[in-house]
């Protein structure tokens, strides 16, 4: 299912013409509010899920396999949701500030799940280079912690697993929380259900 919420632009356009055959689209009017957007979006499937992804549009996979990766956390009962380490687009090589520690370019973490308590809520290793601990990329600086799957708070659902069982008893996303902290509600509630929150 495709919510579209007033696209305009014309290569989006075109290809949500060139894969309505494929898909659903679902049209979204009025103001910009995430948590309808994506009720909306799940009440629009009907049954015979097993899980739901909801994922941002901006959402590129880095690596093959990151999909299946999230489905197998669910083989685990104590599981509720599972989010992924999402990163920013790389580090253009004319930007010399940006180079890390080691002189190399790579991602930067956008989010790695998300800790509350700071702030209100906020990204784990935010803003700090990504180093896959289970590949070749940049060598990790200093004492950070390794990125692998871990429990938090809560994860963003820009990329979020859940099963439509655990969405609908948690209630859904509140529609009173139209832009931010929508997916930190739904990850506290069905924590509050007794499920783990993961960060793949």
């Amino acid at each position: 299912v495709v919510v579209d919420h007033h696209s305009d632009d014309a290569q989006t356009l075109r290809y949500l013409d060139e894969v309505r055959d494929q898909i659903q689209i679902v049209p979204f009017s009025g103001e910009f509010n995430f948590s309808q957007i994506n009720n909306l979006a799940v009440s629009s499937l009907g049954g015979g899920y097993h899980s739901i992804l909801f994922l941002n549009n901006d959402v590129e996979a880095m690596q093959s396999g990151w999909l299946e990766s999230m489905r197998d956390k669910f083989a685990r009962p104590d599981v509720g949701i599972v989010g992924a380490i999402l990163c920013y687009p790389p580090t253009e090589p004319d930007q010399s500030a940006d180079l890390t520690p080691s002189g190399a370019y790579g991602h930067v973490i956008q989010h790695a799940g998300v800790v509350l308590g700071i702030g209100v809520a906020e990204h784990f290793m935010k803003n700090e280079y990504f180093h896959d601990a289970y590949g070749a990329s940049v060598p990790r600086a200093g004492n950070l912690p390794t990125l692998v799957t871990r429990g938090f708070s809560a994860v963003t659902a820009a990329c979020l697993m859940t099963t439509p069982e655990i969405f609908e008893a948690s209630g859904g996303l509140d529609e009173q929380l139209k832009v931010a902290f929508g997916d930190v509600d739904l990850c506290l509630r069905v924590s509050n259900l007794g499920y783990k929150v993961l960060c793949d």
